[in-house]
């Protein structure tokens, strides 16, 4: 009886820094961090947080038809931009470059989810800006407990990766400034 006490108080000492490790908030009540030297900006509207680099300029302007006159801008109104086409075997590699398959299973487990946001360039298609939303409901948000040092050593790796998203022809037909697109980490 002694042995199996012991043995479960081990089992739950060695959990809990883990379970501690998930259960912190790093976003909640903040409106910016700093991550390895780069500034960040926390934004909280209803059940989801922004989190993105305080240098991100372009998703808060509309992008717009190079060379037309007057100046054509794409809003949801007049009609969108066609989405990319993700190379999902290179950004599945990179997700499972930052986050453990322990923590993809943890954190897709749980109420919630993670967006992010690839801000591209249609010349070259360089990925120019990343942004994530953290999704979770009011009763779990365990979402928030991803550290932001994952999501930003994620975003250095969107940055690295040449080819990771490409232009569809309706996309190139619609000549835009930039282009955005979402995708689900987990």
């Amino acid at each position: 009886m002694k042995t199996r006490k012991l043995i479960y108080f081990v089992i739950v000492i060695t959990l809990l820094p883990l379970s501690r490790a998930h259960s912190q908030d790093y976003y909640s009540g903040r409106e910016s961090l700093s991550v390895a030297g780069y500034q960040y900006n926390i934004e909280t509207r209803g059940y989801y947080t922004k989190f993105q680099n305080a240098y991100n300029y372009r998703l808060n302007q509309n992008p717009y038809r190079i060379g037309s006159s007057p100046v054509y801008y794409y809003t949801y109104a007049n009609g969108w931009l066609a989405d990319p086409i993700l190379d999902e075997a290179k950004f599945n590699n990179l997700i499972e470059r930052v986050f453990t398959e322990d923590e993809i299973l943890y954190y897709t487990n749980h109420k919630g989810h993670v967006g992010v946001c690839l801000v591209m360039n249609p010349n070259n298609q360089q990925v120019l800006e990343v942004l994530f939303r953290l999704y979770y409901s009011r009763n779990d948000k365990t979402i928030l407990s991803i550290p932001p040092a994952k999501l930003a050593h994620l975003e250095r790796l969107i940055f690295e990766t040449n080819g990771l998203a490409d232009m569809s022809d309706e996309l190139r037909q619609q000549n835009p400034s930039y282009y955005d697109a979402w995708y689900d980490v987990f």
